[in-house]
């Protein structure tokens, strides 16, 4: 088998406006687009070579909403192989990092093909994050990859050579939130122990307003939801059904609904 790798148009014009003066690029010595895509290419292959990628084209992605979605496809069906969702190059909000740029195309994964499925799994297909930006991955960042991990996400860093590991529980992705958050609690669900049971908050955020804050919102919650069903822990969502809610949100429920309630 050999594949290609489809980008959009407006992620392949971000790239092209890379600044790869930067240290960040010149440390792994990538100095233009194109020896961009090699590398990308070469790390997607060394992580999985049953892709048997060959290039990285510009194209349709099936999602015109979220230009960092991208679809890895077979060279010669172009049968959908897998989904990849870029953080692009530029500076980028902690609370926005791996949230604006992946969730929005996740929740319509999970939408479009997986909430009616049979399997508990929140894709039909392998999920891919590549991580090109240039910033450091602060703590707060870390977390949001490792809970991506518990969801079944694969990650791929271009720049850093660094490797993380799932959390192992709920409540140590609670401690880790917590931590964090500066607070006693974090701010989106808190643990009874001796009932095992988890309640699921809304937040700080408006979930009915900024596109951002349900997105921030979904990279949290969902990871903490599929660790409190693995866990054993009795779920209760109706602090988040109580709220008017969005498309993106429901998605959230629709995922509870599904595993607990099938």
């Amino acid at each position: 088998m050999k594949s290609n790798l489809v980008i959009s148009q407006k992620l392949y014009e971000k790239f092209l406006a890379t600044n790869f003066t930067l240290s960040a690029w010149q440390n792994i010595n990538i100095s233009n687009v194109e020896e961009l895509f090699s590398y990308i290419i070469f790390k997607i292959n060394n992580y999985n070579s049953k892709f048997n990628l060959k290039s990285i084209i510009v194209g349709n992605t099936k999602d015109k909403r979220n230009m960092h979605t991208a679809l890895i496809v077979d060279e010669e069906s172009s049968f959908v192989i897998a989904y990849v969702f870029f953080i692009s190059p530029g500076s980028i909000a902690r609370n926005m990092f791996l949230s604006q740029q992946a969730y929005s195309g996740i929740h319509n994964i999970f939408n479009k093909y997986c909430v009616d499925s049979i399997c508990n799994d929140i894709f039909n297909k392998p999920v891919y994050i590549i991580n090109t930006n240039e910033d450091d991955l602060q703590d707060s960042k870390i977390a949001t990859i490792r809970g991506s991990l518990n969801m079944g996400l694969h990650y791929i860093d271009i720049i850093n050579s660094n490797s993380f590991i799932p959390f192992n529980s709920l409540e140590e992705y609670n401690q880790e939130l917590i931590r964090l958050s500066g607070s006693i609690n974090n701010n989106w669900f808190s643990i009874d122990q001796t009932t095992k049971k988890v309640t699921f908050h809304t937040g700080r955020n408006r979930l009915k307003d900024g596109t951002s804050d349900r997105y921030e919102f979904l990279s949290r919650q969902f990871p903490a939801l599929k660790l409190s069903y693995l866990n054993g822990y009795e779920s209760d969502i109706n602090e988040i059904e109580n709220n008017e809610n969005s498309e993106t949100v429901n998605s959230f429920i629709n995922y509870f609904k599904k595993i607990y309630k099938s």
